[in-house]
């Protein structure tokens, strides 16, 4: 059973690679790479009020389990990138390898486990607004507690997004042999530092 899911949720239904890329907008490179990426397509699960007997939510009908079958480890984010978009739904990404699984999940970003023999993930929640939230958390192994998603995801990318910042200031602290550049720009360090810390505080 694809991620532990009740088989009454199992669809097991094939796309077409013609009706997959019926969207596609790329140049002829980025059609090879899918190409050289992907070998099958699969709907694995449906997670809907009529498989799971748990109601709509506002934001979410239905949740799409997408099993993609590569021809190696390797894959681009463009693929990923262009899976997410050509399925016009909330959807689990299960890329497949040689008996290994990795899933993926995008709210704002994407979330990714590790390459896994298995991994399972639990249908909890009383609507399907709650169901996705929980899979965005287990793919993305982090725990909500009081906070919603939308605002947790997006205190996320902003650490990302400083310590990305810091990185690149720690680069040209190094680099740079002006001495009143190098004090404004340790200050600068010093504040994405503060502010990467506020923001990890608030969260525990």
């Amino acid at each position: 059973m694809m991620l532990g899911f009740p088989i009454k949720t199992e669809v097991n239904k094939k796309i077409p690679k013609s009706e997959l890329f019926r969207s596609f907008e790329g140049t002829p490179r980025q059609r090879r790479i899918l190409f050289d990426e992907i070998s099958d397509v699969f709907i694995a699960n449906e997670i809907s009020e009529k498989s799971i007997s748990i109601q709509e939510g506002k934001e979410t009908r239905l949740i799409y389990v997408i099993k993609v079958d590569l021809k190696s480890y390797d894959y681009s984010l463009y693929t990923i990138e262009f899976l997410f978009n050509a399925i016009k739904q909330k959807i689990v990404l299960v890329l497949s390898y040689n008996n290994l699984q990795k899933v993926l999940i995008r709210h704002k970003k994407i979330f990714s486990t590790d390459w896994e023999s298995s991994f399972r993930l639990s249908i909890e929640g009383i609507n399907l607004d709650d169901v996705w939230s929980s899979f965005v958390e287990q793919i993305g192994a982090f725990e909500l507690k009081d906070d919603s998603l939308d605002y947790t995801v997006d205190q996320q990318i902003k650490i990302e997004e400083l310590l990305s910042e810091q990185t690149r200031l720690r680069k040209k602290i190094n680099s740079t042999k002006t001495g009143h550049c190098k004090v404004y720009m340790y200050a600068k360090l010093m504040e994405i530092t503060d502010e990467i810390s506020k923001i990890q505080m608030r969260k525990k």
